[in-house]
């Protein structure tokens, strides 16, 4: 497999990361770069981890769905389109809601 390179995260990507908690809501605008937060929150789900992300619209889930998904081809295993569910080769999930 190979490496997978992600954008530095910015200050305040920064901040968010190293405070996270079991669940996190997170409210930011636009332009604030929720995408790449996103891959990094993600990350980890590569390797035996569990995350789940919801939405508040489907037209905001599909973008970042196929975002993640061509991102992360590399280390996918299997995806299921209809559930939105991604699951890697080191046995972590992802669930899109």
């Amino acid at each position: 497999m190979s490496e997978i390179l992600l954008d530095y995260p910015h200050k305040k990507q920064i901040e968010i990361l190293q405070n996270r908690k079991r669940f996190n809501h997170v409210r930011c605008g636009r332009r604030f770069g929720k995408t790449s937060l996103i891959e990094y929150l993600v990350s980890p789900a590569v390797e035996e981890g569990f995350i789940g992300i919801w939405f508040p619209t489907y037209k905001d889930l599909s973008e970042v769905w196929k975002h993640v998904k061509h991102r992360y081809n590399e280390a996918i295993e299997a995806k299921d389109e209809q559930l939105k569910q991604i699951r890697f080769i080191g046995g972590g999930l992802i669930d899109f809601w």
